[in-house]
């Protein structure tokens, strides 16, 4: 009766119930001595193949030789038992992986040679030659597989004509090799024949069976989905896999592994050739998995997910963003099939879960990188729509809708990093605990027992093991990070910063703060203490970065070139201008040797050392040093940008304190023009600016710049702009008459880092 049910669940697809029966039955025989028996070889036939569905090829190989132990028992080894269990044992280890073709091949070959001489048994002999055809195909043999199929289809033909004990009818036989000469034509790289052939197999499936819904049906509709797969078809191939899974679910077979392997190739080619169903099918995916979530299952799905992660990669470098982000998020949703009771599970476990953790993690720090991507194109287009004047109230409505998905999108990121998080932390658990035993193992073991011993072997940390925890370390820390400047765009700086020290305190643990990741991460730290008004918190981790930077011996490179602006920012801001000024050309130095300073990087850094030149009252060299900075962003394509309509407002600043009133406003109008294109005239700059062009026309320009010996007044607002502008940028503005005395009380400006007396003698006049 087990024998019966295992045979029914197996042509269900239900490998696992199938194996349970089977398994149950054989253990019954042996209790009872009946073991030793042609009817048992036959039980252990279906096994071997079971156990090769289920991936348990171990447990095949056993089973093969408990079989063929028995058969020599009996002598019977010329047998068609025989040439069934090797030709299962073939199955199995064709299925193993490409290292066991030549096994399985062997296997496949030894079973054809023995049903040869078996009287009657052409059946087996064409199913035989279909599979070693097939496993030609694979191994590239493609004319050894087309000289041996076209053997399977002349014993085809004498089987028709012939009865057999076999209870294969010759329509079930004709679909076995149709759909191996299919598979070698694909092979070939001959579709237009492929997709006849399966045509022709789907025809028979018809023919055999008159049931609207077919394993064999199933199973060529999916070989179809390959073949336009191949040609990257993803239309038909979408079309040939959604007609296989409505074959399983006619067919009941809703919760298989087979099943879940193919909504996953469903996904896939939904996701490739745009349709906005993928993520909903990845889904159901897990759901299959997770119906009976044991480590068999969790296997099949890390398998899988990592098939599919390296589509995402590849989607990523093609920068189809919302396509990666769907392939992510795949990859996270399959990883969640975890099996029940983990806390039962040994430390050999855990450790051979533990690559499928860590792409779990990686998939979930992916999904927040990619959704900051999306993000802030959702802000930008917001930007757009918000200041088109046409059709004001539809504009008004996009705005705020891209609005909403930008806000969207950063929480979501927010959670997907939080998860990474709560991975990545269980692993550091399980490893801390795993440190923790062997450490008390080999303290109480002196001379212990062989099975001490042979633990320790298996949960011993080699080198490998010590990469893959630094590897998991390295990215908690770059999480922790990119938590902290989600939450600093968002400006909620108290958060940043926590997160910040979190990764700082992670690279701290495990060494590798001294690196040039780790010097990123203190310059972010630095920054982020600036924003809270933390000014000597910010100089000292922009002094600390500029310490690990040399420890790791990269200074000299565009990092190291940032980090000497930001000093050089730092020190103005503290008024101290000689360090100021030797901290930029530091950083202009690396760019030379670099050969970088022609870069928006080093215009941006230019811009910062004419500013300074102004702020203590060199005006000509100030402007020489603008000029150098304009031609490089001219050059190479960067002036239509917020840092190239800033350049222009601070050139425009400087020739209007020198009096030079019609090249100020031709380059105010510049700059205004600039934020125009960039659709971005609702930012303060842009308003300075057309308050600026209308005091140049309105306003007698002699009162209103006053004694032109003394430094001019915006050159010593050093502090007053940070706070004026969106700190994004770094803003150059002078805020005449009372708006300046309003914001310098509003904001607690630091009056010891201005000339106190002549600054508010300048505001007042």
């Amino acid at each position: 009766l087990l024998k019966v049910i295992g045979r029914l669940r197996k042509q269900h697809r239900d490998y696992e119930g199938c194996y349970n029966a089977w398994t149950a039955s054989r253990e019954i025989r042996a209790r009872r001595g009946t073991l030793h028996s042609l009817s048992s070889v036959r039980l252990l036939v279906g096994l071997v193949e079971v156990c090769g569905n289920l991936g348990l090829f171990q447990e095949a190989e056993e089973a093969y030789c408990e079989g063929f132990k028995i058969l020599q028992q009996l002598n019977e080894t010329t047998s068609a038992e025989h040439a069934s269990l090797l030709h299962s044992i073939g199955e199995a280890r064709y299925l193993q992986g490409q290292q066991h073709w030549e096994a399985a091949l062997e296997a496949i070959a030894e079973s054809l040679s023995i049903s040869k001489s078996c009287a009657d048994h052409d059946p087996d002999i064409v199913e035989q030659l279909a599979r070693l055809g097939t496993l030609q195909c694979e191994m590239g043999a493609l004319d050894e597989a087309e000289s041996t199929l076209i053997r399977a289809q002349e014993y085809l033909s004498k089987a028709t004509k012939t009865s057999s004990r076999s209870k294969t009818q010759p329509e079930a036989l004709a679909i076995i090799v149709k759909t191996a000469f299919g598979r070698l034509q694909a092979m070939r790289g001959d579709f237009e024949r492929a997709v006849s052939s399966y045509s022709e197999a789907l025809e028979l499936c018809r023919l055999h069976d008159s049931s609207e819904a077919t394993v064999e049906a199933a199973a060529v509709y999916r070989q179809l989905g390959e073949v336009y797969k191949a040609q990257e078809d993803w239309h038909a191939a979408q079309e040939n896999y959604l007609q296989a899974v409505q074959q399983y679910r006619q067919l009941g077979l809703r919760n298989s592994t087979e099943m879940a392997r193919l909504l996953v190739d469903l996904g896939v080619a939904q996701l490739l050739s745009q349709q906005p169903d993928a993520h909903r099918t990845f889904a159901a995916a897990s759901d299959v998995f997770q119906q009976d979530s044991n480590s068999r299952r969790y296997e099949e799905a890390a398998s899988l997910a990592t098939e599919l992660a390296a589509l995402a990669k590849r989607l990523r470098s093609a920068a189809r963003t919302g396509d990666a982000l769907t392939a992510w998020s795949g990859v996270a949703i399959l990883l969640e099939t975890s099996p029940h009771q983990k806390q039962t599970q040994t430390q050999k476990q855990k450790k051979q879960q533990q690559p499928s953790l860590l792409l779990a993690a990686r998939a979930s720090q992916q999904v927040g990188d990619l959704l900051l991507v999306l993000s802030s194109s959702a802000k930008l287009r917001a930007s757009q729509h918000k200041n088109q004047e046409q059709t004001q109230h539809q504009h008004q409505s996009e705005s705020q809708q891209q609005q909403d998905q930008h806000i969207h999108h950063r929480r979501e990121a927010e959670k997907a990093y939080e998860k990474c998080l709560s991975i990545l932390q269980s692993l550091e658990e399980e490893e801390e605990e795993s440190a923790a035993a062997a450490a008390a193992a080999e303290r109480g073991a002196e001379g212990g027992d062989e099975e001490q011993e042979e633990d320790e072997e298996e949960e011993g940390g080699g080198e490998g093991e010590g990469e893959k925890y630094l590897e998991v370390a390295d990215l908690m820390a770059e999480v922790w990070q990119s938590l902290g400047m989600l939450r600093r765009d968002a400006r909620s700086y108290d958060g940043a910063l926590k997160a910040l020290l979190e990764a700082r305190k992670t690279r701290e643990k495990y060494g590798t703060l001294a690196t040039p990741k780790g010097g990123h991460l203190v310059m972010q730290i630095g920054t982020t203490k600036g924003l809270l008004n933390d000014l000597n918190g910010k100089l000292n981790m922009y002094t600390e970065a500029l310490q690990l930077f040399e420890r790791a011996n990269c200074i000299v490179s565009d990092e190291g070139a940032t980090l000497y602006n930001n000093i050089g920012n730092a020190q103005r801001e503290y008024g101290d201008l000689a360090a100021s000024l030797s901290a930029y050309e530091e950083g202009k130095r690396i760019r030379d040797r670099l050969g970088t300073l022609r870069s928006p990087g080093g215009a941006g850094l230019l811009n910062n050392i004419a500013a300074l030149h102004g702020q203590r009252g060199d005006l000509k060299m100030a402007l020489k040093v603008y000029r150098e900075a304009l031609e490089i962003r001219q050059d190479g394509g960067s002036l239509n940008t917020v840092a190239g309509a800033e350049l222009l407002m601070n050139m425009g600043g400087a020739h209007q304190d020198l009096k030079e009133y019609e090249a100020a406003e031709q380059e105010y109008t510049q700059a205004l023009e600039v934020y125009s294109r960039l659709n971005m005239l609702d930012r303060p700059n842009a308003e300075v600016l057309r308050k600026r062009l209308e005091e140049l026309q309105k306003v007698d320009q002699q009162s209103l710049l006053g004694d032109a010996r003394e430094p001019p007044l915006w050159h010593r607002l050093p502090i007053l702009f940070l706070f004026y502008l969106d700190l994004e940028l770094q803003p150059r503005v002078f805020i005449r008459g009372t708006v300046a005395v309003d914001l310098v009380a509003s904001q607690r400006c630091c009056f010891q880092s201005v000339a106190s007396s002549r600054f508010l003698q300048g505001v007042c006049s």
